[in-house]
């Protein structure tokens, strides 16, 4: 589950947005994480598959550009 842990979320997708932006898409980036560990405990016990960080990065961009 520790996908984000050394840096804040939104810097992992080289994204420049202002910081009430970087503050929801952290608070989107930790949603979605306890989501994905809901749906799919295994996400806790090892790293997940590079499907699913695209997956988790694709929907997150998306998200953040709602902003």
């Amino acid at each position: 589950m520790g996908v984000f842990k050394s840096k804040p979320a939104w810097r992992n997708f080289g994204l420049k947005i202002n910081p009430l932006a970087k503050r929801h898409f952290n608070e989107l980036a930790k949603d979605i994480r306890m989501l994905e560990a809901t749906a799919n405990p295994a996400l806790t016990a090892r790293r997940a598959p590079r499907q699913e960080l695209a997956r988790l990065a694709k929907l997150l961009r998306d998200r953040a550009c709602q902003v």
